[in-house]
């Protein structure tokens, strides 16, 4: 692997100490993995061995790395020191700047605005600031949105940031940003060719300050951090100044910082570029949502934002990412790189295959150590895809509680047990092993499963089912294990096609039967309260809803809109609009009426 564009300055500021502020952008490329970087052997059960040994290998305080998918975090890992010289371990929940990384979160929040009908992508800076006029000059009034988001609007690199030192409205000094801007000639005509700037991402941020009356700092966060539910991310350095209670920046040589805290970032001038920070789950929750958009299962973004946001323009280089063709990504890889040389974050998804490596270090130009990691991720992920057949005994797995019922042909009944091994065993050790991801991985990964603990399945196992209205039980010998069986395990988790006609679950007498189409607009998260969202999924044709810190129940068709529990009191009515998805819930229970809009 090898670096093929990276850019960044240092800027004395004051004269008794030195202030690192420009953001940098690494475009790591992987031609594939092993050739250039040593992939050390990680355990995707126990990734901390690798993890450890890498950082010690080039000498890092922290590290700290994360897989996630569409379905959400798969593996969180973090090993070593806040600050050197200091004992205090970095946790899972510690906070990391992103650097350039965020430039993908500017372009995603600008995407809110464009949907929202108040920018343009191809909307000119003219256009976005008719009042100024003469003050601008006819080449910077030229430039597109796209062509700033892009990195081809022939802008330099960076501003003279010296300019805005001690400026504490951030939006009124990027509005003289963009007086400055006109005062400087271009280096290429607009939309013509590939120049990385942080400066062009400081005026989109503006555009999207002009058009909404909102500071980007606000945009962020209501339109990227509160919907995404990414409750810990914020701007600037981490920590508070003078205590260790979050990863200490560094610098290049590994010494810690003489400070730590907000101030010890780029100037909030120069936020839309990158100067945000947050803990791994919360990026992770970003990245997720645009891995499940690039499939065209967010209601965040349409599919075709989206796409927009992850197809290259010029170079390789979309809206935010890097868009490069990988093999091992199935197609299209996206990637970025930040360093605002204190910190280190780097990020490699493949939205064909659903998932992404997320790496962090309180390290500035820790290139190299990020590049094994993400390598070694990324490959030990392929190897579980290929030394775990995707095999299944049953074509259909759903959820009473925490007991798995399975379909066999087209008979619902209860698991007891696979090879002799009781079902109770095996949800206790995907439990253990997945934590919140246990119900996917036991739906869609038994083989894996199985072998971790310690019984590998053959092509044919023995089942032990039992009857789902009476105590009846028996045994089915050599039942074989199909990869069909998995696709339409899958297929029912995930894509939720329509029930081809005789191929539906049978349904209660009485019960009023509902098309898959129907329920699929149903689904989604509705809140009533901050802590009480109810969560609908389809799992199989039946219609599951969990509730915040609650077991999940089926609830059952009155009507296409109206469905009831059984055993309890209350029904939920969803108001559906003559397309698209429910906007929100009614929850009737004890004469009482109370609305949950819709969240996701």
């Amino acid at each position: 692997m090898g670096h093929v564009y990276s850019w960044r300055r240092q800027l004395p500021i004051g004269r008794s100490r030195l202030v690192w502020l420009l953001c940098f952008c690494s475009h790591l490329v992987v031609a594939s993995w092993g050739q250039d970087v040593a992939t050390p052997g990680f355990d995707l059960v126990n990734p901390q061995l690798a993890l450890e040994a890498i950082r010690q290998s080039h000498g890092l305080p922290g590290l700290g790395a994360a897989i996630v998918t569409d379905e959400g975090l798969q593996l969180l890992a973090t090993t070593g020191v806040r600050k050197k010289g200091d004992t205090t371990p970095v946790t899972d929940e510690d906070l990391w700047h992103l650097g350039s990384c965020g430039k993908a979160m500017t372009a995603t929040m600008i995407a809110r605005v464009v949907e929202a009908g108040k920018l343009r992508f191809e909307q000119t800076v003219g256009e976005t600031f008719p009042k100024l006029g003469a003050k601008l000059s006819d080449p910077v009034k030229a430039i597109k949105l796209i062509d700033l988001l892009s990195h081809t609007s022939g802008m330099p690199a960076n501003f003279e940031l010296q300019n805005y030192v001690g400026e504490k409205n951030s939006t009124r000094a990027r509005r003289k940003v963009l007086f400055e801007t006109s005062g400087v000639q271009l280096l290429s005509t607009s939309g013509e060719k590939y120049l990385y700037s942080n400066w062009g991402y400081t005026l989109a941020g503006h555009m999207a300050e002009e058009a909404t009356r909102k500071s980007w700092e606000v945009l962020m966060a209501t339109e990227v951090f509160k919907p995404l539910g990414m409750s810990t991310a914020g701007f600037g350095g981490t920590g508070t100044p003078g205590k260790i209670d979050q990863p200490w920046p560094h610098d290049a040589s590994g010494n810690p910082m003489p400070s730590n805290g907000k101030a010890m970032d780029n100037l909030p001038v120069m936020g839309p570029a990158g100067t945000m920070h947050m803990s791994l789950t919360d990026w992770g929750k970003f990245i997720s949502e645009h891995l499940k958009g690039h499939r065209g299962q967010s209601s965040y973004l349409t599919q075709a934002s989206f796409q927009k946001l992850h197809t290259a323009v010029r170079d390789d280089y979309a809206l935010g990412w890097m868009s490069l063709e990988r093999g091992w990504a199935g197609g299209k890889a996206l990637h970025h790189g930040g360093d605002n040389t204190m910190n280190k974050a780097v990020v490699w998804a493949a939205p064909e295959k659903g998932f992404a490596v997320l790496v962090v270090t309180n390290q500035s130009s820790a290139s190299q150590a990020a590049d094994e990691v993400a390598a070694g991720l990324l490959e030990a992920w392929a190897q579980g895809d290929a030394a775990y057949p995707k095999l299944a005994p049953f074509n259909g797995v759903r959820w009473n509680e925490q007991q798995p019922e399975v379909r066999i042909g087209k008979q619902w009944c209860r698991l007891l047990s696979l090879n002799d091994l009781p079902a109770a065993e095996i949800v206790a050790f995907s439990q253990a092993t997945f934590a919140d991801n246990w119900q996917k991985r036991f739906e869609e990964d038994l083989v894996e499963l199985l072998t971790r603990m310690g019984h590998p399945p053959q092509g044919k196992v023995k089942l032990e089912i039992g009857s789902l209205t009476s105590p009846k039980t028996r045994i089915l010998e050599e039942v074989p294990m199909t990869a069909a069986n998995r696709q339409a395990i899958r297929a029912a988790g995930r894509a939720m096609p329509e029930e081809k006609a005789g191929e539906s679950p049978e349904n209660e007498p009485g019960e009023l039967a509902i098309d898959a189409e129907l329920r699929r607009r149903l689904e989604g998260q509705y809140q009533l309260a901050p802590n009480f969202v109810f969560t609908v999924r389809d799992r199989d044709g039946r219609l599951m809803v969990g509730i915040t810190n609650q077991a999940t129940q089926e609830v059952f068709p009155d009507s296409p809109t109206r469905w009831s529990y059984r055993g309890v009191d209350a029904t939920l009515e969803f108001k559906l609009p003559k397309t698209g998805p429910a906007k929100s819930l009614v929850l009737h229970q004890n004469g009482v009426e109370q609305v949950a809009k819709r969240v996701k």
